[in-house]
């Protein structure tokens, strides 16, 4: 049916202008109806509901009536495909037992779409396609055509025939463009099977290429790609070795057999050939393609390119060049302090080392490495595929107002919570305090793509330090200490205040300290308590302290007053340091002193004993086997301040009830 048919017969366009006439009278004159398109779907099912027996139905759509009468065609070609497409596997099955398709195609081919087939086929094999209805409709035309039974057989039968030459082509249309080395090969299988078949006279289209033939395709095809390639020689020891890439990308051409001065050398997955001496190579090496390591030797071969193994010398020592590729390309890359995206060719200078560093992005992670360039290569090369980063997302939080989760080996840390997006990978969390006095919590996680981890911790736990243990010091001399006036010295008619000396003290007129500095011999004991920072001491020592003394006829010798001291306190301590520790204490001293005159030849001291009673203050620390305590009393019946100096050693108990981190458990650390 044509678009006139379509738009009905001349009443029923007066009667359309009359009513739109009609209806502008009230809008100030503007049409107030459009005109309307039909829907394609409908014109579809109306096209079906009428289609004649003996022929074939095709519909289609597009902006422009030749790309919806191409849309047509297409569906037609799928129909003669799809008479076909059960028996691909056979056919892959069959090229592969001929050794035209490699075993680990066959089921990646099975699954192909066949769309470049069935563009072959409408572009090709549809003469006779009559155009039945062309029109107009909404965002577009619609158009319906129509093909003989007859001539869909024929096509059928055709299909059939050409089935294993259309199946190599649709694998070579497969491949990508930066990959001519695999193009090349499956071009070459491709014209082994055209030419055992047969059917290399056969028509065919090509996106690429256009109108063509089996035959000229695949010949065609592997030139293109033997010219697509490029060998860079790499010198390194007095060998070369030969790296096929893509001569756009850079991308290394793996698995590809190739002729290179008379010699067949194969590339490996990285697109290298073994290494081989530069004796009898010349200035300028002829390189050909002969396709798969696999493929019959009486295949053609196909020139690919002539290359240098040999640096000119006259051209200077930046003659050199380094070819940077990366999966994908497109990365930044910094070689010798300067950037580059690749794929790259960069200058370099021979003889020496250079470390390539692969930038990361969000998308993909960096890389490092170090190329050596030989002082005789003309080139070097480095191809790196970059991981690509997969996301997930961390919603992890913690109870406490002091918790910090950190993810280690990841440089970060929140305070209360982590929620955001995270690369996929093994991740190790910790809930920590920073303080040793509280327990880590430590989780394992695996974050997959597109996964969400929650998880809600508990807060770390105090760990319940103890510090607990016993002092013991020796006390070897004393810095002042002179006694208070209301201390009680050995006196003739018992005991006198020191103030009032020397009256009462025999028959002296004077009687004074001779110097600060003086011995005391005495023994420490001390208890550090652990739940609370408590502290006992006790201590028991002899005083020796040397008095100047002067008779009433002049007479002038040194004296000694001995005293016994027994001192009883507690306090409170700390930790100094790693084995130190310090503690202020409030103590009581029981002396009893007397007057040593033994060497005196012309005084005589009273021979009595004195005590004395009072408190003090003691504000002391030992750190390693040293001792040091000052001493404050309280009134005038004590000493004044003194300072003791020795020697002792500790025996104390230092660590947690908890250890100092915990493997996070579900239930019992996080929810």
């Amino acid at each position: 049916m044509t678009e006139a048919r379509m738009r009905g017969s001349p009443c029923c366009r007066h009667a359309a202008l009359l009513l739109a006439a009609a209806l502008g009278l009230g809008g100030g004159g503007c049409a107030l109806l459009g005109e309307r398109y039909p829907d394609a779907a409908e014109l579809r099912e109306q096209g079906r509901a009428e289609a004649e027996s003996g022929y074939t139905y095709g519909h289609g759509t597009g902006e422009t009536p030749e790309e919806a009468r191409q849309s047509a065609l297409y569906e037609i070609a799928g129909e003669v495909v799809t008479a076909v497409r059960g028996e691909q596997r056979e056919v892959f099955r069959s090229l592969q037992r001929r050794g035209e398709v490699d075993g680990g195609e066959v089921e990646r081919a099975t699954e192909v779409e066949l769309t470049a087939t069935v563009a072959s086929v409408s572009h090709v094999a549809l003469e006779g396609a009559r155009v039945v209805a062309e029109q107009r409709v909404a965002g577009g035309w619609y158009v319906r055509v129509r093909l003989s039974d007859q001539r869909m057989a024929q096509l059928r039968a055709q299909a059939r025939r050409n089935a294993p030459a259309m199946a190599q082509f649709e694998l070579t249309e497969a491949v990508p463009e930066d990959r001519p080395g695999q193009r090349f090969a499956r071009a070459a299988r491709g014209l082994q099977t055209v030419t055992r078949t047969g059917v290399g006279d056969q028509r065919l289209y090509s996106h690429r290429l256009g109108e063509t033939t089996f035959a000229a395709y695949f010949e065609e095809t592997a030139r293109q790609a033997a010219a697509q390639l490029q060998v860079i020689p790499v010198v390194a020891d007095d060998e070369v070795r030969f790296v096929a890439v893509d001569r756009h990308s850079l991308r290394p051409q793996p698995n590809l057999k190739l002729r290179i001065g008379g010699m067949t050398l194969l590339t490996d997955d990285g697109g290298w050939t073994a290494g081989r001496s530069l004796r009898g190579l010349g200035d300028e090496v002829r390189v050909e393609v002969l396709g798969a390591p696999d493929q019959p030797a009486r295949l053609p071969a196909h020139l690919c390119c002539l290359v240098s193994p040999r640096r000119d010398d006259g051209a200077g020592v930046e003659r050199a060049a380094l070819y940077l590729h990366t999966e994908p390309s497109g990365a930044v890359v910094r070689v010798d302090g300067r950037d580059y995206v690749t794929p790259a060719r960069v200058p370099v200078r021979p003889g020496e080392r250079y470390r390539v560093r692969v930038l990361e992005t969000a998308e993909h992670r960096g890389d490092t490495a170090t190329v050596r360039v030989d002082e005789q290569t003309p080139a070097a090369y480095f191809s790196v595929r970059l991981t690509e980063r997969q996301y997930g997302h961390l919603d992890l939080r913690a109870d406490g107002r002091h918790s910090l989760i950190r993810l280690v080996r990841h440089d970060h840390q929140e305070a209360g919570a982590i929620r955001r997006p995270a690369e996929a990978g093994a991740y190790t969390v910790r809930i920590t305090r920073d303080d040793p006095d509280y327990q880590d919590i430590v989780d394992e996680l695996v974050l997959r793509p597109d996964e969400r981890i929650q998880r809600q911790y508990t807060e770390p736990r105090y760990r319940r330090p103890y510090h607990y243990g016993w002092r013991w010091g020796v006390t070897l001399g004393v810095l002042g200490g002179e006694p208070g006036d209301g201390y009680r010295v050995p006196g003739s008619d018992g005991n006198v205040a020191y103030g009032d000396r020397p009256d009462g003290v025999g028959e002296l007129t004077r009687l004074e300290r001779d110097g600060e500095l003086n011995a005391q011999l005495g023994g420490q004991a001390q208890y550090f308590a652990d739940r609370l920072p408590v502290t006992f001491a006790g201590g028991l020592g002899l005083r020796s302290v040397s008095y100047e003394a002067e008779g009433v006829t002049g007479e002038r010798e040194d004296v000694d007053l001995d005293t016994l001291q027994l001192t009883l306190g507690a306090g409170l301590w700390r930790p100094l340091g790693g084995e130190g520790v310090g503690w202020l204490t409030a103590n009581q001293a029981w002396e009893r002193s007397r007057w040593d005159d033994d060497d005196a030849v012309n005084l005589s001291l009273p021979g009595g004993r004195s005590s004395n009673r009072y408190p003090f203050l003691e504000l002391g620390g030992q750190w390693g086997p040293w001792l040091v305590a000052a001493r404050v009393a309280g009134g005038d019946g004590g000493l004044r301040p003194v300072l003791l100096v020795g020697f002792g050693g500790t025996a104390m108990e230092r660590g947690y009830e908890l250890p100092p981190e915990v493997e996070a458990r579900p239930g019992s650390h996080f929810d």
